[in-house]
């Protein structure tokens, strides 16, 4: 992946991140307190929304076989039952690539968030999200924070 450790601001290029406004969360890179060098992306909710959160994204070219993709987040105080987790997907056919990341409740330091993917043939690129599910909850407005760093997709050995 590219910039996977957010050392860099997104180029807005095909192959990098892309951080897409939404109400109800404030997402940027940081400078403090990254896991690895000194930047990680930041995500803020305002507590306002029931927020279905897929707005910090990259697409990855990945030939055919078995990857292990990883990550590492911490969060700080979440509010409801839904935390974050990644997604990863062929956004052309779900059938052949979808898969997530257990998710993080709660406080929580740096934690590895991995997971093994078999990329089938005929998926030509693979979307990688930061992903927070809606929650069914009658108190579901999120508030809290989440950082994320160290993100990679490699071959499996």
């Amino acid at each position: 992946m590219f910039n996977g450790d957010f050392e860099s601001p997104p180029t807005g290029a095909a192959l990098d991140w892309r951080i897409t406004a939404v109400r109800g969360a404030e997402t940027e890179r940081e400078d403090q307190g990254a896991r690895g060098g000194q930047w990680s992306l930041h995500i803020s909710f305002q507590g306002a929304e029931n927020l279905s959160y897929r707005h910090a994204a990259q697409t990855v070219c990945a030939g055919t076989g078995e990857y292990v993709f990883q990550a590492y987040a911490r969060t700080r105080d979440p509010t409801t039952d839904e935390g974050i987790r990644m997604h990863i997907f062929d956004p052309e056919s779900s059938a052949r690539l979808d898969v997530y990341t257990e998710q993080l409740r709660g406080t929580n330091d740096w934690t590895r968030l991995e997971t093994r993917c078999r990329v089938r043939a005929g998926t030509r690129l693979i979307l990688v999200q930061v992903c927070r599910m809606p929650s069914w909850k009658l108190d579901n407005r999120i508030k809290g924070e989440a950082w994320l760093d160290d993100v990679s997709l490699k071959a499996a050995h």
